[in-house]
């Protein structure tokens, strides 16, 4: 199973580049962020087909039946799960699909899309 991917949006890449003062998210073990600019956008659950389709179960799951396209669009490339990166960081924040962190996004995301009146 495959599907073209949807580019993040212009409104969205400002909206997360402007939160994150448009440097790397990235902060060590000692606590410092990263002083790169974050020039590059990260998934925190990663754009693969394989992670979208997990997120589809997790949120039909706890919440309702939606489709792919719609988790991918809504979910997949909401600005919660988006963080700038420099390109040195970028893959620290696409985890993949770990189920211990991505819950927690998933949840932050249902919470803000039911704040905006979207569902």
């Amino acid at each position: 199973m495959s599907r073209a991917k949807t580019p993040i949006s212009e409104e969205v890449r400002r909206e997360v580049f402007n939160r994150d003062g448009y440097r790397c998210r990235f902060v060590d073990e000692k606590g410092n962020r990263c002083c790169e600019s974050g020039t590059e956008l990260a998934h925190g659950i990663a754009d693969t087909v394989s992670n979208c389709i997990s997120t589809l179960i997790i949120w039909k799951e706890k919440y309702d039946e939606r489709s792919e396209s719609w988790i991918h669009n809504n979910v997949i490339n909401h600005p919660l799960n988006l963080f700038c990166s420099c390109p040195k960081h970028n893959d620290y924040f696409n985890r993949g699909f770990n189920r211990a962190q991505i819950p927690a996004i998933i949840e932050a995301i249902h919470k803000a899309l039911r704040s905006e009146g979207l569902l």
